[in-house]
């Protein structure tokens, strides 16, 4: 059964001529050691019966058990081949025998860093992005993604993003990074500060107060609880806050503001519509009682019904002493067939004792002329009466 293993023993070519192997024991070999434990035995057996009858032991050119000789040779090859299969990764090698041997803090500034800082300078964002990326392969796949140097790299970023004014990536890379990281790194640590600094200009910059308020908030609560409260990191934040609650306020005023106008405007424009409806009721009104006969006519009709014949004529009474190319003469005739017929008569409720005495007086006192205006007041009480009492429902029974 041991035939499948005859393939294994060595051959050995020069050019294309073969030449032969000796076999020889090497100390560390499992036939030396076989043949040496075997002569120490012959020798004790000597020392201690004084026969020299015991048999010699001589190496054999085979191994003891030719199947555990070809089992270590399979496994030697097996390793052999897997360790030529392997490449190996020098730099994270390193960083894991710096870490076993307690000294992976030299890698919390790598030269890379400061290189890709410098192509961010420089404005070749994506040589920087691609030195971050090679560092933060190196650190997680070596030491972890909570290593220090991780927020090196996250700063770097997020300061790419900046430049580029992408403020949102910038904010969302910072937000992660110190959710990641306050509860490992001392609060005062020159890269946290670093990076909730970054965060609150990204805020500042899209004007994100309420969300910058919050954060500076928050920030205050956890530094509060590890740091004496007159820390410089203390006093800075809440200056930070206090400065970010004036800004929130003051746009939250310009909003206001820019609401208040709105509605002032949509206001103006409102009146400004209803004006012009308004506008051209009045013109559609006075041309149906002063220049349409038909429409007067059907008009009259309505406001018999509404018991308010006696407000239309009189409200055209007045209309006409204010037509232009009258003489005085006229003028007065019609302002006292007027009085007599509408006022004196009391046939309009609406006019007061005092409205009456008024225009009275002013008809019967000799020499004096009369204006135009005589019945401007109680004309206002009869329009109203008569426009949105009658005319405006008129229009509605019409349409």
């Amino acid at each position: 059964r041991h035939h499948q293993y005859e393939e294994l023993k060595p051959e050995l070519y020069v050019g294309t001529e073969r030449k032969a192997v000796t076999q020889t024991n090497q100390e560390n070999s499992l036939q030396y050691s076989v043949l040496k434990s075997a002569n120490c035995l012959n020798e004790m057996r000597t020392l201690l019966l004084g026969s020299d009858d015991a048999p010699k032991v001589f190496a054999s050119s085979h191994s003891i058990d030719p199947e555990i000789e070809n089992y270590q040779r399979k496994k030697r090859i097996a390793k052999e081949k897997t360790i030529s299969q392997v490449q190996i990764n020098v730099p994270v090698v390193a960083a894991k025998h710096a870490a076993q041997a307690g000294q992976e803090m030299i890698f919390t500034q790598p030269a890379e860093l400061e290189l890709a800082a410098l192509y961010t300078t420089q404005k070749k964002y994506e040589k920087a992005r691609e030195l971050l990326r090679q560092v933060e392969k190196l650190i997680v796949d070596s030491l972890g993604i909570l290593h220090p140097a991780m927020l090196k790299v996250a700063i770097g970023k997020a300061r790419i993003a900046q430049e580029i004014s992408d403020f949102e990536q910038c904010v969302s890379t910072m937000q992660d990074t110190l959710s990641l990281f306050e509860g490992i790194l001392p609060l005062d640590h020159k890269d946290v500060l670093t990076a909730t600094s970054m965060l609150l200009q990204s805020l500042d910059s899209l004007e994100l107060y309420h969300q910058a308020v919050l954060t500076c908030q928050h920030v205050y609560k956890i530094r509060l609880r590890t740091l004496p409260p007159s820390h410089k990191c203390l006093t800075e934040i809440c200056e930070q806050l206090d400065e970010f609650v004036s800004k929130r306020e003051t746009l939250e005023m310009h909003h206001e503001d820019l609401v208040t106008l709105e509605k002032i405007e949509q206001e103006r424009k409102r009146m400004e519509r209803l004006a012009n409806e308004s506008e051209k009721h009045l013109g559609n009104f006075r041309h149906l009682l002063m220049k349409d006969p038909e429409g007067l006519s059907s008009f009259l009709t309505f406001a018999r019904q509404e018991f308010a014949e006696d407000l239309v004529t009189f409200w055209i009474s007045i209309e006409e002493l204010k037509e232009d190319g009258i003489d005085c003469k006229t003028l007065r005739s019609r302002a006292v067939n007027t009085y007599l017929t509408y006022i004196k008569s009391r046939r309009i409720k609406v006019i007061t004792a005092a409205q009456r005495k008024k225009i009275k007086k002013a008809i019967t006192t000799p020499g004096k002329k009369l204006s135009r205006t005589l019945y401007d007041d109680v004309q206002t009480q009869t329009f109203e009466l008569v426009y949105k009492g009658v005319y405006v429902r008129y229009l509605a029974q019409t349409k």
